[in-house]
C-alpha cells in the first residue's frame, strides 16, 4: 500500500479504523523535491497542516543577515505539524531540501469535517500535537548543552542527519560555527550503522 508508512506512524498516536484511514489518505498530498530545493514560505501552500516525510530529509530555517538559520532537522518517518513552522512575523521560514524527499500533506481543515463522525480523531490529532511539544522541549534542552555534548547527542539520537547532510545545516541546527562543529565531530568516531 503507498500510504502505509505514515499510517503506520500515524497508528503511533492512536487508532485508525479502516474508514478514518481511508479519510485521511483520501485528503492526502505527495510532493517531490530534489536535494537543494527550497519552498520559501510553507504555509502559503496550506494554512493547516501536517508534513510527513516518507523519504529524504528537510531542514526549517529562516534567513538572517543573508544567512540561513536552521531551526529544525527531519529526516524519514518523521511528522511536522503546524507547531514546527513557527509563522512568526518577523521571518519567513522556509523549508530547505538536504536530500530528494517524498513529502506527504494532511490538510487538516479538510479532515476536521469529519471529526464529528471519527472521535478517536480528536485524541489522535492531540497525541500528535502533544509529540510536537515534545520535540520543541528536546530541541530547547539540545541548545542547552555544551558543544562537545551537543555534537554526541546528534551522533547518537540523529545519526543520518549528522552524516548525511549539509555541514553548514547541521552546524546552523546546533549553534555552533561550522569550523567548531568539524573540529568536534572529528574527534568522534563516525557510525556506520544508520
Amino acid at each position: 500500500m503507498k500510504f502505509s508508512n505514515f499510517l503506520k506512524k500515524l497508528s503511533r498516536f492512536g487508532t485508525l479504523s479502516a474508514e478514518l484511514s481511508d479519510i485521511l489518505i483520501s485528503e492526502l498530498s505527495e510532493y517531490q523535491f530534489e536535494r537543494g530545493d527550497l519552498l520559501v514560505n510553507p504555509r502559503e501552500v496550506k494554512k493547516h497542516e501536517i508534513y510527513y516525510i516518507e523519504k529524504g530529509m528537510v531542514r526549517g530555517c529562516d534567513n538572517y543577515r543573508g544567512k540561513r538559520i536552521s531551526i529544525w532537522i527531519a529526516g524519514r518517518d518523521s511528522l511536522l505539524t503546524v507547531q514546527n513552522l513557527k509563522g512568526r512575523s518577523i521571518f519567513i521560514e522556509q523549508m530547505h531540501f538536504l536530500l530528494d524527499t517524498t513529502l506527504y500533506v494532511l490538510d487538516l481543515e479538510k479532515v476536521l469535517k469529519h471529526i464529528s463522525e471519527y472521535p478517536e480523531m480528536t485524541s489522535l490529532l492531540a497525541n500528535i500535537l502533544y509529540q510536537s511539544i515534545l520535540e520543541g522541549k528536546q530541541r530547547e534542552h539540545l541548545l542547552r548543552l555544551y558543544p562537545e555534548d551537543k555534537v554526541h547527542y546528534m551522533e547518537k539520537n540523529d545519526a543520518l542527519a549528522i552524516n548525511s547532510t549539509n555541514l553548514e545545516a547541521i552546524a546552523s541546527y546546533l549553534n555552533l560555527s561550522r569550523r567548531h562543529f568539524i573540529r568536534i565531530r572529528s574527534k568522534i568516531p563516525r557510525r556506520k550503522d544508520f
